[in-house]
């Protein structure tokens, strides 16, 4: 088990904790309607908005 480092002190977890900003997470799940007409263009889109985002500094993921 790795134990956590005791350089951290309290007040900065405070200080960045502070500094957070609020967050939606959604899970998306495979469908039987995943492979009809048009999906594929709508998931291509979704990617390339993500990467779009990610490469913006606005998104982490």
């Amino acid at each position: 088990m790795n134990e956590m480092s005791s350089d951290v002190t309290d007040d900065q977890v405070q200080a960045l904790a502070a500094t957070a900003k609020p967050f939606s997470l959604v899970q998306l799940r495979w469908s039987s309607d995943r492979h009809q007409d048009g999906a594929e263009a709508v998931e291509l889109e979704h990617k390339h908005r993500m990467v779009s985002l990610h490469a913006e500094g606005v998104i982490a993921i």
